[in-house]
This record gives C-alpha cells, sequence and structure tokens, in this order.
C-alpha cells in the first residue's frame, strides 16, 4: 500500500480526479483532489482495498471532521478516482468509485513553532478502508445451527449493512435438514472465511462491482465488445501462462453398501499423479455431484496478461471490465485479438514534484503514480476467490433425543426414515433446532441394542450439513447402582413401573444378581445370592393398573418425514440433472470458444505471413524496377548536363 516514509513509487506523473466522501456520526465531509496527498487502492474481482491520507491546514479547518473521524462512531468513507486525459473534449471520463467502512484511521498533528500556546497548524489524517463483506465479516464470527434451510438464508440471516447481494447459483436455493456455520469457534476462520470456504468448495465464484456481490456458478460473459487498451499508454506487456492441473482425480465412496471409486479424468496430468476425494453416503446423485466438483476444478486455465501503465489512460478500468489490446499493439502479439477480463487494478498515487501548488478545493491534482492491470482470458474458468481460512469442524454441542410416542416420562425410542438411513430427531436447545442424525450404534458394538430414549442428553456432532451423537451425556432415571453396594445395574423398558431392571451388587461382601420386572401392579422377581435362589410372581395392590395402548405417532411422524424426503430427493435430482445439464453446456460453450480463438488466431497468422509475403514480393518488385529504370534515368541526366553546358 502506501509507502508512509515517502511518495508512491511513481512511474510516471500524471493528473488524477480524485474526490473523497467520509460519513460518521450522522455527519457527512467531501474532499477534493487539493487536500488529498496520497492514495493506493487494491481492487480484485471479489472487492477492494484502499488507503488514503489528506491534509487539512488550519486555516481550512473542516468545522467537526476532527471529532468525527477520531470518534468512535463507524466511519464510512467513499473514495472516486478518474484520469483527466479527456478534460477539455466534451467526454467526461467514467470514474471508479468505491465505499466500504473504515479498517483503521490514525491523525498526526503539527504544532505552529514560535506561536504562543502553540496551536496546531495543521492536521494529516490517514485511513485504510475496504469493501463491506471485507471490513464487516471479517470481523463476525458466529456459531449458528440451521435447521430445513438453503444457503441463500444463512447468506440473508448475516448479511452486514452495505452488503447488497446478487444470487445467480440454483445450488443455493436448496434445501438442507441442517447447515450449520462454524466461524466463531477458536481459530482464524470468520464469516468472510466461511463464505468464501463454501464457495471453493462448491466450485462457484465471488464478483464485486458497483457496490453489490455477484454470488454465481459462472463467471459473467462479455456482454458488449471489449474496450480497447492503447498502445501508448502500455509501459510494459507480460503474458502469464498459469501451470494447469497436473494430476488426474478419484472420487471415492466409502459407504459400505454403495462403495465404488469414479474416474475423474485430465488430459494434462503426469502419469500416476491423481487427488483423491473421499465421501460417505449410499446416494448415488451426491457422489456424481462431487465428481462433477472434483472435475470442474480439474479445468485448465487460460493465459492472462500483466499490464504496467506508462501514464494514465483515457480510461480506467475496474476488474470484471472486459478489455482487449487495440490495434496499436499490431497483429503479431499472441495475445491481439483475444479479449480479456480484468481481475485486479492496482493504483498508488503519491506527492509530484512537479512546482505546482494546489488549493484544498482544486478536483485535480498532478501525481507521481503508477498503475497497473491483471487480466484473465474470458474464457476462463478458474474461480478468482479471497484467500481464507477453512472453518473448524465439528461443533460440539448437547442436544436432546426425540420420541414422539409414550408420555413425558417414558423411554420410548424412534427412528424416522432419512436419504440416507434410518436416523434420529435430535432437539439442540441452545438454538433451539431440530436436527437427524443417524441411527446408528454409538459408541458400542453392534449386538447391542441400546437405542437413544426419549429426552436423553447427547453430545452432538455437527458439522456443516450433518451431524452426529458422539456419546451419552447422563444415566436414565433409576439406572444409577446406589454407591453402598458397588453394583451394576441394567435397566430396560419405558420406566420403572413398566419395565425390567437387572442388577449385580455386593451383599455383606458377597455377589448377589437380581432381575425384577414390572407392569403396573404386576410384578416378578427373580434373585440369585449365596446359597438361594428367589423367584416371585405376584401383584402389588398398592400400585396402578396399566393398560397396554398403541400409539400411531411414531407412524405418523415416519410418514411425514419419508414424504419430505421424496420431495427433497426430486429436487435433488432436478437440481443434479440442471446443474449437468448446465455444466455439459458451458464445458461445450469454452470448448467452441477456445476453438474459435484458436482458429481466429491460426487465421491472424495465416494472414499475417500472406502480408508477410506480399510485402517481400513488392519490395522485389521494387528494387527490380529501380534497378530497370536507373540507366534510363543516368542517360536523362547527363543530357540534362550537356545541355545546360551548351547553353553556359
Amino acid at each position: 500500500m502506501i509507502d508512509r516514509g515517502g511518495r508512491a513509487p511513481g512511474a510516471f506523473v500524471d493528473r488524477l480526479r480524485l474526490s473523497l466522501s467520509l460519513r460518521a456520526g450522522g455527519r457527512a465531509f467531501e474532499l477534493t483532489a487539493g487536500s488529498i496527498e496520497r492514495v493506493a487502492l487494491d481492487h480484485w474481482a471479489y472487492g477492494f482495498e484502499a488507503e488514503i491520507a489528506f491534509a487539512v491546514p488550519a486555516e481550512f479547518e473542516i468545522e467537526g471532521l476532527f471529532e468525527a473521524f477520531v470518534g468512535d462512531d463507524p466511519l464510512e468513507l467513499s473514495l472516486s478516482v478518474a484520469s483527466c486525459v479527456l478534460d477539455g473534449t466534451g467526454v467526461e471520463a467514467v470514474p471508479i468509485v468505491v465505499s466500504g467502512p473504515a479498517l483503521e484511521r490514525a491523525v498526526r498533528e503539527a504544532a505552529a513553532p514560535g506561536v504562543a500556546g502553540r496551536p496546531v497548524s495543521d492536521r494529516r489524517y490517514r485511513a485504510r478502508f475496504a469493501d463491506p463483506a471485507a471490513a464487516l465479516w471479517r470481523r463476525h464470527r458466529p456459531i449458528e445451527l440451521f435447521a430445513d434451510a438453503s444457503m441463500r438464508e444463512v447468506f440473508e440471516r448475516h448479511k452486514a449493512p452495505g452488503v447488497a447481494l446478487d444470487y445467480a447459483m440454483p445450488r443455493l436455493d436448496e434445501r438442507h435438514p441442517l447447515l450449520c456455520v462454524a466461524a466463531g469457534l477458536d481459530g482464524p476462520a470468520s464469516f468472510y472465511d466461511f463464505v468464501a470456504w463454501f464457495l471453493d468448495r462448491e466450485g462457484a465464484v465471488l464478483e464485486f462491482g458497483a457496490g453489490a456481490y455477484r454470488v454465481a456458478a459462472e463467471k459473467r460473459r462479455p456482454a458488449s465488445e471489449a474496450a480497447p487498451i492503447a498502445r501508448a499508454d502500455v509501459a510494459r506487456l507480460e503474458i502469464v501462462a498459469p501451470e494447469p492441473a497436473r494430476h488426474a482425480g478419484r472420487v471415492l465412496n466409502a459407504d459400505a453398501g454403495a462403495a465404488r471409486a469414479l474416474a475423474v479424468d485430465n488430459a494434462l496430468a503426469a502419469d500416476g499423479v491423481r487427488a483423491d476425494a473421499l465421501v460417505r453416503t449410499p446416494l448415488a446423485a451426491r457422489v456424481e455431484r462431487r465428481k462433477g466438483a472434483e472435475a470442474a476444478r480439474l479445468r485448465p486455465p487460460r493465459h492472462g496478461l500483466e499490464i504496467d501503465f506508462a501514464r494514465l489512460p483515457a480510461r480506467l478500468d475496474a476488474p470484471g471490465a472486459f478489455v482487449a489490446l487495440g490495434e496499436g499493439f499490431g497483429g503479431a502479439l499472441d495475445a491481439a485479438g483475444a479479449t480479456y477480463r480484468v481481475t485486479r487494478l492496482r493504483l498508488e498515487a503519491g506527492p509530484a514534484d512537479v512546482g505546482e501548488g494546489a488549493e484544498p478545493d482544486d478536483p485535480t491534482k498532478a501525481y507521481a503514480a503508477s498503475l497497473s492491470l491483471s487480466l484473465e482470458h474470458a474464457a476462463d474458468p478458474t474461480p478468482r476467490l479471497p484467500p481464507y481460512a477453512p472453518p473448524r469442524y465439528p461443533v460440539l454441542v448437547e442436544g436432546k433425543i426425540v420420541s414422539e410416542s409414550g408420555g413425558d416420562d417414558e423411554r420410548t425410542w424412534a427412528f424416522l426414515p432419512g436419504d440416507e438411513g434410518p436416523q434420529y430427531a435430535v432437539d439442540v436447545p441452545l438454538w433451539g433446532k431440530r436436527v437427524p442424525a443417524p441411527f446408528v450404534p454409538s459408541g458400542g458394538p453392534g449386538h447391542w441394542f441400546f437405542p437413544g430414549y426419549k429426552g436423553q442428553r447427547v453430545l452432538v456432532e455437527l458439522g456443516f450439513d450433518r451431524a452426529s451423537i458422539r456419546r451419552a451425556l447422563d444415566w436414565a432415571a433409576g439406572a444409577r447402582a446406589p454407591a453402598e453396594g458397588r453394583g451394576d445395574r441394567l435397566v430396560l423398558g419405558r420406566r420403572g413401573v413398566d419395565g425390567t431392571a437387572i442388577e449385580h451388587a455386593y451383599r455383606d461382601g458377597k455377589p448377589a444378581l437380581a432381575a425384577r420386572r414390572a407392569f403396573g401392579d404386576d410384578r416378578g422377581a427373580l434373585e440369585v445370592r449365596e446359597g438361594v435362589v428367589f423367584l416371585e410372581v405376584n401383584e402389588d395392590p398398592t400400585a396402578s393398573t396399566i393398560e397396554p395402548r398403541y400409539d400411531v405417532s411414531p407412524a405418523v411422524s415416519a410418514a411425514k418425514e419419508r414424504l419430505g424426503g421424496e420431495v427433497r430427493a426430486a429436487v435433488d435430482e432436478l437440481n443434479g440433472a440442471f446443474e449437468r445439464a448446465s455444466g455439459e453446456a458451458q464445458a461445450e460453450l469454452d470448448a467452441a470458444l477456445g476453438e474459435l480463438d484458436a482458429a481466429v488466431g491460426e487465421a491472424q497468422a495465416g494472414l499475417r505471413g500472406a502480408l508477410g509475403r506480399v510485402e517481400g514480393e513488392l519490395g522485389e518488385l521494387s528494387s527490380g524496377l529501380a534497378s530497370a529504370t536507373q540507366p534510363a534515368a543516368d542517360a536523362l541526366a547527363a543530357a540534362k548536363a550537356a545541355l545546360r553546358a551548351a547553353l553556359e
């Protein structure tokens, strides 16, 4: 950014039209180039970061600026940058405007020397700011659970002030049984990192422009003719050829009932080099989707350009703009004739030693400046995302298992049908959400069938879009054996008056085994201790009678969940079909564009060769004609000389 120890590293001196707006505490302030000393702007396809320094002498002090600048209210800055090349032509230059919250601010005060009380002679302000998502989402670190939600709802729920989102990605509307945002755990990941991680995971793009963010499955395509870059404006042009992926891929499904390995081909891969991706799901559609995502990552990038400017061009191109090399570059350049997308703009401007002064209200001023652009081929499929730290999973929280049958005090259990097999329903009280978890043995061998029961406290592992039960956190009512017996107890059934308890304990230091069954007033007991085997069946007149009943609640819940699962599966299949068709169409379009570019390049090369041959033949003809006419010219010159001599 700005070199605070001196002026910006200027490659040229030129005039800039600058304006700066500051808003804080309900007040707004405006400054122009005459007050702005330095500016640095680094603008990417997904956002920007800028730094600006300006001075306000005491005689031009703006009322309230200092108090607002150093106060605790949020500071919003908006910078407008334009070239002055078109001044006086009647054509207005379109500025680049960037706006966002302050990340850092400072003021340096200078005291007037030799003046009583040493009043402030001037103040120099400095501020660094960024696009709203980068500035606010990097400070936003939520941990939140969503149930039966889409990623669009997650984005909208956490949309920060000034963050306008435009969605062009059908998968964002796909509903998930659960989604977990893990941006507040110990670690570097913020919500901004979470968003970038998710988009990278899905092979999506994030494009920033005109104060809004576009979340999309594919980049924007040129809608009009690319704007030319003038040769006279360019100091250096470099072709950047990114290295393509040199590995193939495989998607491995570790599910025992649907295990398979799907190859992801890459014609540019080195022999024997591959990257495996591991999934575990019985759903073939999810495996195919992962294969499509991995195949998209292996699409080869196209060449790009790095351009350093020798002077300010008439037009400043922000990231997202489509440009092409102008005619002044000539047709021999490999990059000639292609359309490029701007992915990064870097501008630095500092004091210029040109001997001219500027008043604080001057809209333009001469600066020592440097300007460079990074360009990618318009057909380059590579997503441009901010660097990020992956969020940390799993998130460990407590939950309670849900069963629709029985009373509140009954240890009933139930499972519901799910896309990937039977599942528990688990309430997570922290967020008031109910999420599914696999109905599988938890912490014990499979030949012990002890499912989690209604109301049981469990430790739940939350991943990004799935949950699992790690272990139980409490004992069932009546299961804990008294301390004095130092025994073990196993309780079976719904509750004490409707179940069985088996206990092994020590009585007088000797082991004893007891099994007791109860169903209301109907009781049975079996005890085995030293020298005694005791069996008893009786009715307890003090206990209430229990009538057997059939509860249809689990069947109703299962039917509802099954219907919901079928709907989700149909939507997933429809989305998958759409994405496959869209991906195939996009691949065919990219291939067609590549073939078209190659054909244009071959045609241009052939035309350049033909022009070269024609120029050579014309040169030979011109040389032959000169040789043939030379004797006549010599004779004519001799005759003229003789006539001149005779006349003299």
